[in-house]
């Protein structure tokens, strides 16, 4: 096999992977636009304080919570979906990986240090980011990522 076609040169994308547990994620690399960047710094800026300052503007009106209880999902509002975050949050907090899926526009967001309670048993929790535009914005101008899913891990 030539050496650019080789595992080391060509690498491994996640994405096109079958999913893994939360925090079971490779190293990826990649050149991104400036709403993801943008996104991310947000991010890390609201988990750096179990208060977790600033979180109401990365969540989206509703969010939907995987696995919560009992393995079903559950619908909140933006403030219940941040008063459940923030009951799971400890001064640990981290964001593992930022990555955007290869095929649709979602940012899968990897985060750890989360209190490893029920169903956050691993103390990880996947926030899934989708564009969003403001009702006034036309479509294409969709910037705006919000977090719409929260899978504990």
């Amino acid at each position: 096999m030539p050496a650019s076609r080789s595992a080391d040169a060509i690498g491994s994308n996640p994405t096109d992977e079958p999913r893994t547990p939360a925090c079971d994620v490779g190293n990826q690399v990649e050149d991104l636009e400036p709403s993801i960047t943008a996104a991310g710094e947000a991010l890390v800026q609201v988990l750096s304080s179990p208060a977790l300052p600033g979180l109401e503007t990365l969540l989206f009106e509703t969010t939907v919570i995987t696995g919560y209880p009992y393995y079903t999902n559950q619908t909140l509002d933006q403030r219940a979906a941040a008063d459940w975050l923030r009951e799971g949050a400890t001064p640990d907090l981290h964001l593992k990986q930022l990555q955007r899926h290869h095929h649709i526009p979602v940012l899968i967001a990897v985060t750890e240090g989360w209190r490893p309670e029920p169903p956050a048993t691993t103390g990880c929790v996947t926030l899934y980011f989708h564009r969003y535009a403001p009702a006034d914005e036309m479509a294409d101008a969709m910037e705006y990522w919000k977090i719409d899913v929260i899978e504990p891990g």
